[in-house]
């Protein structure tokens, strides 16, 4: 009875880490998304890539890959009060978070739904990456490239016009 107990808790494991590796079926393919049961405690951490991302204001990181866009709306920013709101897009229409804490498997990696409310003002709500080590405060974002400098002309030689006395 004693050995059967830890033999079935190692078989249940493997079930639950064959599932977490996709292995299980209903892996999302080719842009497609995946809702994730408690991925918040245990299991196997694979670091992914941080997708590619670019400011489009002053205040708006947007990360894409594929049909998905995560906006991430940074609020006080550069102060300790910053915070994020993350809109989690897939062919332009907003993905609705159910329950706080759900996570959907996207082309942008493994993301979470933090909530709506906002419990102090530095917290994430919204949708954003699950991995914590992927939410930068917005000093700590890729910098813009400022645009190229227009290059100095030198002056134009003064033109007189012809045939008149110039004195």
């Amino acid at each position: 009875m004693m050995t059967r107990v830890p033999l079935m808790m190692l078989v249940l494991l493997m079930g639950v880490v064959a599932a977490g590796r996709g292995e299980a079926g209903g892996e999302g393919r080719g842009g497609e998304e995946k809702r994730v049961e408690g991925t918040e405690g245990g299991g196997e951490q694979v670091e992914e890539a941080t997708p590619e991302g670019e400011w489009t204001s002053e205040t708006v990181f947007v990360y894409h890959a594929e049909a998905w866009r995560l906006e991430v709306t940074y609020l006080a920013i550069g102060t300790r009060s910053e915070g994020q709101q993350g809109l989690l897009l897939k062919d332009g229409k907003p993905v609705v978070g159910e329950k706080v804490g759900e996570s959907l498997l996207t082309p942008l990696g493994l993301l979470k739904f933090y909530g709506e409310k906002r419990q102090k003002p530095w917290d994430v709500t919204g949708w954003h990456f699950a991995d914590r080590r992927k939410i930068l405060v917005s000093e700590d974002m890729p910098r813009r490239t400022p645009p190229e400098p227009v290059p100095e002309l030198e002056p134009a030689e003064e033109i007189k016009p012809e045939g008149k006395n110039n004195e």
